[in-house]
């Protein structure tokens, strides 16, 4: 079973990173406050970050990228742009991804990219 997990970052709680979770193996999208992210991966009994799914380049989304990249450095990263920190895997409008058999994730980078899990 697929589990969403919001995770306050910013301070301000104004923005959220997410774990989605299947069978202990997690996707992380927007890490902001990596250290912050990993702490709750953990707290979830995620044994493996997969991916990292970047909606866009903001800062406030992308910000963590490089920081999750050096402490996970096999972790593909995925975004629209190279705009977007320490992105290593480009995404293009329509794009599926296939992360575990539970968790497919569709791209719509016409303007940002948005993630929708199945």
């Amino acid at each position: 079973m697929v589990k969403v997990v919001p995770i306050p970052v910013n301070g301000s709680h104004a923005n959220y990173a997410y774990l989605i979770i299947d069978n202990k193996k997690a996707a992380v999208v927007d890490p902001y406050d990596v250290p912050k992210v990993l702490k709750e991966a953990e707290n979830q009994g995620v044994s493996e970050i997969i991916a990292c799914l970047t909606t866009h380049h903001h800062d406030d989304h992308a910000g963590g990228n490089q920081d999750l990249a050096d402490k996970l450095p096999n972790v593909p990263i995925y975004g629209g742009s190279k705009q977007g920190l320490a992105v290593n895997h480009i995404v293009k409008d329509k794009d599926e991804i296939k992360l575990t058999d539970n968790i497919h994730i569709k791209y719509d980078t016409r303007s940002r990219i948005s993630h929708f899990p199945n």
